[in-house]
């Protein structure tokens, strides 16, 4: 009971602090207090309940479209930067292959830029 009075008379309050409603709704605060004490949990289960899911429908109905919208969004701007990502990474590894083949062909006949290769066992042994 009083966490239904206190649930009405918050939302209330927060009515009557409304620009121009809130004036004429300040009027009525004793009144509506006093109601509260005596009724507010079936004030909250057949007004403001009601009225809250009225008001919630649409603006999750809002929520969900601009959600959807969010994603497509994300997903147009996604694309080519993952394209662009991809081109560079191949471009990148290619441009990378080429200067090692240039540093090879540079270097002396008869020397590799490659890495000796370890000795095997029978060699080492």
């Amino acid at each position: 009971r009083k966490l239904a009075f206190w649930s009405v008379a918050m939302l209330w309050t927060w009515f009557s602090q409304l620009p121009v409603l809130g004036t004429v709704l300040r009027l009525f605060t004793p009144i509506v207090f006093a109601l509260l004490m005596a009724a507010g949990e079936t004030i909250l289960k057949r007004v403001v309940q009601p009225g809250l899911d009225l008001a919630m429908k649409p603006l999750l109905r809002v929520l969900l479209y601009l959600a959807r919208r969010m994603k497509r969004a994300a997903r147009l701007v996604c694309s080519p930067l993952r394209l662009a990502r991809l081109l560079l990474l191949t471009f990148g590894s290619l441009a990378s292959r080429q200067a090692d083949v240039a540093e090879e062909e540079a270097a002396e006949p008869g020397t590799s830029l490659a890495l000796p290769e370890a000795p095997s066992a029978s060699t080492a042994a």
